[in-house]
């Protein structure tokens, strides 16, 4: 775990980087959760998908923090890629200084 400090508070991050067997463990147990490959892969994504296993995407908290990439993105390039996910953020901006992509709905 990584902690931030940014805008007066601290904020964490997870590591960004997830092995493949992890990321095929989270994966698994979101089919077992919701028994549809589909659904699952809204909220976890096989291995050879996911930007974790490639080292480019953050988890970040606490959840009260969540809005912090909203706010400063044209300052770190860091951005919301889900709607539905707060807490995941990655380097989208085209150049700092350069507003953040339009959100996808989810994964």
């Amino acid at each position: 775990m990584l902690w931030i400090r940014a805008g007066g508070r601290h904020r964490r991050a997870t590591i960004g980087w997830r092995g493949a067997d992890r990321q095929q463990r989270l994966f698994a147990a979101a089919v077992a959760q919701h028994l549809s490959v589909r659904v699952a892969s809204r909220w976890a994504l096989p291995p050879s998908a996911s930007v974790h296993v490639r080292g480019l995407a953050v988890d970040a908290g606490p959840a009260s923090g969540a809005g912090w990439p909203d706010r400063h993105d044209m300052r770190s390039g860091l951005c919301r890629r889900y709607a539905d996910e707060s807490w995941h953020v990655e380097r989208l901006a085209a150049a700092l200084g350069s507003r953040c992509p339009a959100m996808q709905a989810h994964a």
